[in-house]
């Protein structure tokens, strides 16, 4: 068990890995689509969440419904959502310096054939996760964090 966002947030850091991986090394069609990936995992995670959490039984203290009116509810679960989103962000961006900095390397940048490619792709990681970590806690809405995603 723990915090909700830590599983979405390693998803993420994958995912802007193998994104990194395909910009430096000139496959611009992955890379675009590894780049969505990053985003998508959001929507799909809050789409899914917040569909479960409306399905749950009044009676369910997490429903919250039997607590709470329906404006409040709905304040909550936003405020709620943001938080996760936050700390996915937040999860993601020191994912991506434990991994490039730690002892866990990661494959995909590791065996970058150019060693000025290479270079290139964790400077630019170090970078976004640096950017990331600045942003993490005023970040609403997961499309803020694309800019970030650029190579250096």
């Amino acid at each position: 068990f723990g915090p909700i966002g830590f599983d979405v947030g390693m998803f993420m850091a994958n995912m802007i890995f193998a994104w990194m991986r395909q910009a430096i090394t000139g496959n611009q069609h992955a890379a675009h689509l590894y780049k969505g990936y990053v985003l998508d995992v959001w929507r799909q995670f809050a789409d899914k969440f917040l569909a479960a959490w409306r399905l749950a039984k009044p009676d369910n203290a997490a429903a919250l419904s039997s607590l709470l009116p329906a404006s409040a509810l709905l304040s909550y679960q936003q405020t709620f959502m943001i938080s996760i989103l936050q700390d996915s962000i937040g999860f993601a961006a020191c994912e991506l310096l434990r991994r490039v900095l730690g002892v866990a390397k990661v494959d995909g940048i590791e065996t970058i054939a150019d060693s000025g490619q290479q270079q290139h792709a964790k400077i630019s990681l170090i970078q976004i996760a640096c950017q990331l970590l600045s942003i993490y806690r005023d970040v609403r809405f997961i499309e803020e964090i694309e800019g970030f995603l650029t190579i250096s």
